[in-house]
């Protein structure tokens, strides 16, 4: 069903915009247009431009929200702007308190990560690694070599090197360590570069132990860390919980204000005696825009201009669908050989033109390079008439 709709033109103060937007049209269906573009020919007219001031408490109390859980039973009540900023304030100091030990948690456990990255291939060594690291006369080098590359070194290389490898893991990679002496360090290290040796350094004075002990010492530790994590976590959570009403109740409220502060985007502005006035223009609903007007009836800073039935302006608009053509009224009548005429062009032209395109690319290519688009052209321009005749005809 096609329902009427009718042109509003609002007016009144730029400072009473959102009393207008809240008390008013957050009640009805309006359909908002950009009033820059509706009145281009009125001089000095400028863009209502003005900063969100509820962007930030939104974001911030969308975050709180979205660590909510089971929320489907959360009642939500009014609550004002004034009891939104402190509530924001003291979640957000005791949410930042945790998250900065959370941090420092996450920064422990990385690097308990790494640490555990790093010994895990050894761990069939059976001696300390700080007296390995620390040896007086020999070096030790940690780190690993391509299988392919390892079997090479073997057969080709190790029996005639002055030094002892001691493998330790094999997957992709051989790892291991090998002994050499001092006077034979740069020797020996540059064959083992030329075989493809990736080093990995272990800090000095840091691990003390077997690589299985120390793998089990971090182990534990990363296990204490992530209790404390979840710790921190469930602290988190009951702490919003507490709140929930609360902040899904700013959520709503927060949405809502900032929506209708939106309503500035598509706002103008102009200015009439030292004093600045908005203009918002939009479709309403027949019914609604009746409801509207005598609502305002008595708003001495409210002005509302409405154009009537005698300008012939009717609009649908469902989703991305508008239709609105100069000249022709759109009603109960007329609208549904409207839609006819529409389905079967549709239909007609998603069968015929391929049909067409086949057609004529057979008989010539270049012909159809020359006259696709005086077909398409055509073709939209039929459309256009038949749309027109059969609405003009039926139409009341």
């Amino acid at each position: 069903m096609i329902e009427k709709m009718k042109f509003l033109s609002i007016t009144g103060p730029k400072s009473d915009i959102d009393r207008v937007v809240n008390e008013y049209l957050s009640k009805y269906e309006i359909h908002l247009e950009n009033a820059m573009a509706q009145l281009s020919q009125v001089q000095h007219l400028s863009p209502y431009i003005q900063i969100n001031p509820y962007k930030d408490l939104l974001t911030r109390i969308n975050e709180f929200a979205g660590q909510l859980k089971d929320t489907e039973h959360v009642p939500i009540r009014d609550i004002s702007l004034e009891e939104i900023q402190p509530l924001v304030d003291v979640l957000n100091e005791k949410i930042s308190k945790i998250n900065k030990k959370c941090d420092e948690l996450s920064e422990k456990r990385a690097s308990i990560t790494e640490d555990l990255k790093c010994i895990t291939p050894f761990l069939t060594l059976p001696q300390d690694l700080d007296k390995l690291i620390h040896y007086r006369f020999v070096q030790v080098r940690f780190g690993r070599i391509p299988v392919e590359y390892y079997e090479k070194f073997k057969e080709y290389v190790y029996d005639n090197l002055d030094t002892i490898f001691f493998p330790c893991h094999q997957d992709d990679y051989v790892w291991g360590l090998y002994f050499v002496l001092w006077t034979k360090m740069e020797q020996v290290d540059a064959v083992f570069s030329s075989m493809h040796f990736e080093r990995i350094y272990l800090k000095k004075d840091y691990y003390y132990g077997t690589p299985q002990k120390l793998h089990n010492d971090l182990n534990t530790q990363l296990n204490e860390i992530d209790k404390e994590l979840n710790t921190c976590h469930q602290e988190i959570q009951e702490l919003l919980n507490g709140d929930a009403s609360a902040i899904l109740s700013a959520q709503a409220a927060l949405n809502a204000l900032s929506t209708n502060f939106d309503v500035r985007k598509v706002a103008a502005c102009v200015q009439e005696h030292q004093e600045t006035f908005y203009i918002l223009c939009g479709w309403m609903s027949e019914k609604d825009s009746s409801s509207f007007m005598k609502e305002i009836e008595n708003d001495s800073k409210l002005f509302c201009v409405v154009e009537d039935d005698n300008n012939k302006i009717n609009y649908v608009s469902q989703g991305i669908f508008k239709i609105h053509i100069v000249g022709l009224s759109l009603n109960n009548h007329n609208w549904r050989y409207i839609c006819i005429v529409c389905r079967v062009f549709t239909l007609s032209f998603a069968v015929l033109y391929p049909l067409l395109c086949i057609g004529i690319c057979w008989y010539s290519e270049v012909l159809w390079r020359e006259f696709w688009l005086p077909v398409v052209i055509v073709g939209l321009s039929i459309f256009m008439i038949v749309l027109y005749t059969v609405g003009k005809r039926y139409e009341v």
